[in-house]
């Protein structure tokens, strides 16, 4: 690879970097082989989170990471949104937000959690959504309370129709069921800003 600046091209510094040669890579077949493979040869290994990233470390369950936010105080530091790939009645598709979260400790010492938290719902997106239009900000935001969840059931008893509506998650399909029989329900949260 190399860089153009007007007519001249120069190779660039990652040009010249070592590469393990084939023997070297054949020999690696496990973690411990490999950690053994870059200390012989004088490389350092460095965590990522520490070179790379902002810091706040992604959640792998948003449903999970919301709950523990509830009742719990913390800053919106920054957020933003991005196009949803489900379809809403009305046709068109639905967004999500992505939000930069620091927690306050709730105890003295205690290292606040810096997350990254998505929410794609009727809830704390449309929220944010709304409040972004009306205050023409997406950050500093302090939750004194944190998030609030809604549970409740999806799924009904309808003697008159054999089949019900599915969530949204599931396709938006209706799925038989016999008459006269309930439908199936499950159970779905939706979490709000705690205001």
């Amino acid at each position: 690879m190399a860089k153009q600046s007007g007519t001249e091209v120069t190779p660039l510094a990652v040009d010249t970097l070592a590469r393990p040669d084939d023997d070297e890579l054949r020999g690696i077949e496990s973690f411990e082989d490999a950690v053994a493979a870059l200390q012989a040869t004088g490389v350092d290994i460095v965590s990522a989170e520490e070179l790379l990233g902002t810091g706040f470390r992604r959640v792998l369950s948003d449903e999970a990471a919301k709950a523990e936010l509830c009742e719990r105080p913390f800053l919106l530091y920054h957020w933003f949104f991005s196009p949803g790939s489900y379809i809403k009645a009305d046709g068109g598709y639905g967004q999500f937000v992505t939000m930069f979260i620091i927690t306050e400790p709730r105890t003295k010492g205690e290292d606040p959690l810096r997350l990254i938290v998505t929410d794609g719902s009727t809830g704390i997106a449309d929220e944010l959504w709304n409040f972004t239009e009306k205050y023409s900000r997406n950050r500093g935001l302090y939750l004194k309370d944190g998030f609030r969840a809604s549970t409740y059931e999806i799924g009904s008893v309808d003697p008159t129709d054999s089949s019900v509506p599915m969530p949204a998650d599931k396709g938006g399909v209706k799925r038989p069921v016999r008459k006269g029989f309930p439908a199936p329900t499950e159970p779905a949260t939706t979490f709000y800003l705690n205001v």
